[in-house]
């Protein structure tokens, strides 16, 4: 083949951004059927689906967990200033480093958080066991193979209608002649 001109090399390059994002697209669209399957299986079994594919992929469905979440952060702050007042930094925020491990450690009531049979002002609990997607793991071998095939199809389509094989035509908008 010959030498690539700048612009057949700009051509291409924007050809190949196009088919990247159509690519993305549609594995997003793919993955969002995968998605609507496998909430459709938890909701008829109440249990989450995992499929496993031999020799492919394994696709496991995942719900949230309850979590504490700082709902209304003034009134979590001032709370903790009286409480926590080490742990309130001078612009009176919470310090994040240690927030992050104390909405682990807190006790949940309903959507109340509770340290110490006190409920923390401030702070809502997030429901867990909510639908919240699948997880495709492809085998490390069927990655390899579909990868192999992937760099061969987009070498093939290249060749056969890459960015040069795109008619002058076509850019200028057509010609109904």
């Amino acid at each position: 083949m010959d030498e690539l001109t700048r612009e057949d090399k700009v051509k291409a390059k924007l050809w190949l951004d196009q088919l990247a994002d159509a690519a993305t697209a549609e594995s997003k669209r793919l993955s969002v059927e995968l998605a609507d399957e496998a909430y459709e299986e938890y909701r008829r079994t109440k249990s989450l689906p995992t499929w496993r594919f031999e020799d492919l992929a394994v696709v496991a469905a995942g719900a949230s967990h309850a979590a504490v979440v700082v709902a209304d952060e003034a009134t979590f702050t001032k709370w903790a200033r009286v409480r926590y007042p080490d742990q309130v930094e001078t612009i009176y925020r919470v310090r994040p480093a240690w927030l992050a491990g104390y909405l682990k450690r807190l006790q949940h009531e309903g959507l109340s958080a509770v340290d110490k049979d006190e409920v923390v002002p401030g702070l809502v609990v997030k429901p867990g066991g909510q639908f919240i997607g699948v997880t495709v793991t492809g085998k490390p071998e069927a990655k390899e193979v579909y990868a192999a095939v992937a760099q061969a199809s987009l070498r093939r389509f290249a060749l056969d209608a890459g960015p040069l094989a795109v008619p002058t035509l076509a850019l200028s908008g057509g010609d109904d002649a």
